[in-house]
């Protein structure tokens, strides 16, 4: 976790990974096709195996730490939301996506982080949200939206229901 709160302290975010990836391969592509007298798009399979090569296990083990990072901070979220409603405690988590179960080898920069969660009422959706929020903070020096390389905004539905990457009364 010691280089997200680095990358977080220093503004940088997962999204930010991203686009360093991107360039990483759009560059080598450049350069191989130049070398071989390839079009960028021939020398891409060429560009992908050298990211593979020179960074992906990095790429692995950091979205890897993210996501234990990110599990970490939602139980601690889930405990203190639990803590403050103890009468009525009911939450439902739906993860969307194969960001739980993917094996190492498939982790991305590319790939994001969705948590749908359900409560009794709208406000204990924001509670738990700021909850989590805070905990992403703390561990990464990030926001939801930094970290989890989406906008982690929150729509807010009947019964309580809170979706990050949706924006109140937006509809999106």
């Amino acid at each position: 976790m010691a280089v997200f709160r680095r990358f977080g302290e220093d503004g940088i975010s997962v999204k930010d990974l991203y686009g360093f990836k991107a360039d990483y391969i759009r560059e080598k592509a450049d350069e191989i096709a130049k070398s071989e007298g390839l079009s960028a798009a021939e020398a891409m399979p060429e560009a992908f195996d050298a990211w593979q090569r020179d960074w992906g296990r990095a790429e692995r083990t950091l979205m890897d730490a993210r996501r234990k990072g990110v599990q970490a901070a939602w139980d601690r979220a889930v405990k203190r939301y639990i803590e403050t409603h103890p009468d009525f405690p009911y939450i439902i988590r739906m993860d969307v996506g194969s960001w739980p179960t993917e094996s190492w080898n498939d982790l991305r920069f590319e790939g994001d982080i969705d948590i749908t969660a359900i409560t009794s009422m709208v406000e204990n959706a924001v509670e738990l949200r700021n909850y989590y929020n805070e905990e992403i903070r703390g561990d990464f020096r990030m926001n939801m939206a930094e970290c989890l390389h989406h906008p982690a905004r929150c729509r807010l539905g009947g019964n309580g229901r809170a979706e990050p990457g949706k924006t109140p009364g937006s509809g999106h």
